[in-house]
């Protein structure tokens, strides 16, 4: 007997393991678009599901209206009404119900446009987490009645619609919208109108059957997919300042009633739009691991300014931002362009940091007094003059002004002290030799001052 029982037990583990053996191992997801990943995509799970377990995750989604919380403040386009009760996942998708329910105890005011809530209740669910950038995929079946299914994101100001679809419109010269593939960009600091639109005609009817519908969104382009073939493109080039799309996006599917299209009928309801799955890609995050910042140092006249430049590496980084900051204002200000303003004498520390890792680089900035080049009267005009060699180490220093006036030249210091001064008459170009003035290594300011104008120009010398 005990030897029956145990030929029995091996007999089920041996079933058992060839069970799972002869199981298909699933397959690694990339996006419908790039089957073999060479755009190197890494799922986001934060964002994505397969609805395989009921009830929803309510860790990752909002179901619109739990909890008194609504997304945006918006309970569905009037007459229909978001409900918590029509939303559930069965049979390996999430399904979206409309259903008519003229006893559901409806908001009693009217939405934007003056329209009541009555009648008709919808479902809208929400990522709890936002992504910036990426690849956007729904596999989905738009419901087969007079209502909008839509896929779509928002955020700071913007609207990111992937697709919306009437599945089948009750009004008359509506059919063209059953196999209409309509996406859209709104801009809401502007009252959220479209800012750019697409409608195609794609070879089924999306409330027939499943179909998978993408959107590849980075920091210059949005392109729009009907299983797998490119329908449309925006670019941050064709939208200029209307190129919304730069915040992080939460993700909505949902219901709702277009009037001007057509409503449902009580007896065409309930009707579900089903989604097998909703799945986000994003490509590894470059971390960034230093910045740099040129010039390093910067000598500057009171008034004068200066643009620095920041270089964040390496050159793929995510996130590139960048903020400027001065350790002395009074001295130097600068701008969030890295344009730094020489304020009054003295020294000053300009410092870029980046956004991501907190790395800083410094520029140091020496301010000095105007004095030494200052016009001797409102009348004079003050130009530039070219000096060469600059730096200057040996030999003569060659200045050019722009004609051949009497001129007197003036070197000063950075206290605004002359240190060396001559008269010349008739010369486009002076050649004198600093190293036999005795001038020590530092900036100097030279000025050419005759027939009512002044020349100026900083020298360092090394």
């Amino acid at each position: 007997m005990i030897k029956i029982k145990l030929f029995l037990i091996l007999t089920i583990w041996v079933c058992i393991f060839s069970i799972l053996s002869i199981q298909p191992v699933m397959a690694q997801q990339y996006p419908f678009t790039d089957p073999t990943n060479t755009g190197n995509w890494i799922l986001n799970t934060e964002v994505s599901d397969e609805f395989e377990t009921s009830p929803l995750d309510e860790v990752k989604w909002l179901i619109q209206g739990t909890g008194g919380v609504w997304m945006s403040n918006f309970h569905g386009r009037a007459p229909s009404q978001f409900s918590l009760n029509n939303v559930r996942v069965e049979t390996g998708k999430l399904m979206l119900q409309t259903r008519w329910e003229p006893n559901y105890p409806f908001n009693p005011t009217v939405d934007k446009n003056g329209v009541k809530y009555e009648n008709f209740t919808t479902s809208a669910v929400i990522s709890k987490k936002q992504f910036l950038y990426g690849y956007m995929e729904i596999k989905a079946k738009t419901a087969n009645v007079s209502i909008q299914s839509s896929f779509w994101m928002t955020g700071q100001n913007s609207e990111l619609d992937v697709y919306e679809n009437n599945g089948n419109p009750s009004l008359p010269g509506k059919e063209h919208l059953k196999t209409e593939f309509w996406s859209s960009i709104h801009n809401w600091a502007t009252g959220g109108n479209s800012v750019w639109t697409n409608r195609s005609q794609l070879p089924f009817m999306l409330a027939g059957g499943f179909h998978v519908y993408g959107c590849e969104w980075t920091e210059d382009y949005a392109k729009f997919y009907a299983d797998g073939i490119l329908y449309a493109t925006a670019t941050k080039a064709q939208l200029g300042s209307n190129w919304v799309l730069t915040n992080p996006l939460w993700i909505w599917v949902d219901n709702e009633t277009f009037t001007w299209q057509g409503v449902p009928a009580e007896s065409d309801l309930p009707a579900d739009y089903e989604i097998e799955y909703i799945r986000v890609w994003q490509h590894a995050l470059v971390l960034v691991t230093d910045v740099t910042v040129s010039p390093t140092s910067a000598s500057l006249i009171v008034g004068e300014t200066a643009s620095l430049t920041a270089t964040v590496l390496p050159a793929d980084a995510a996130d590139k931002t960048v903020t400027w900051s001065s350790g002395n204002e009074s001295v130097a200000t600068v701008n969030t362009s890295g344009v730094v303003t020489a304020v009054s004498a003295g020294s000053a520390t300009i410092t870029v940091t980046t956004n991501d890792g907190n790395k800083t680089a410094f520029c140091s900035v020496t301010v000095i007094p105007a004095t030494g080049i200052s016009p001797l009267s409102g009348n004079e005009e003050a130009e530039k003059i070219n000096l060469y060699p600059n730096p200057y180490a040996s030999g003569e220093l060659t200045i050019e002004i722009p004609d051949k006036p009497e001129v007197s030249l003036d070197i000063f210091d950075l206290y605004g002290k002359a240190v060396f001064s001559n008269n010349y008459n008739g010369q486009s170009t002076i050649k004198v030799n600093p190293s036999k003035l005795g001038l020590n290594m530092g900036l100097y300011i030279v000025k050419v001052q005759g027939n009512n104008k002044s020349f100026f120009g900083k020298l360092v010398v090394e």
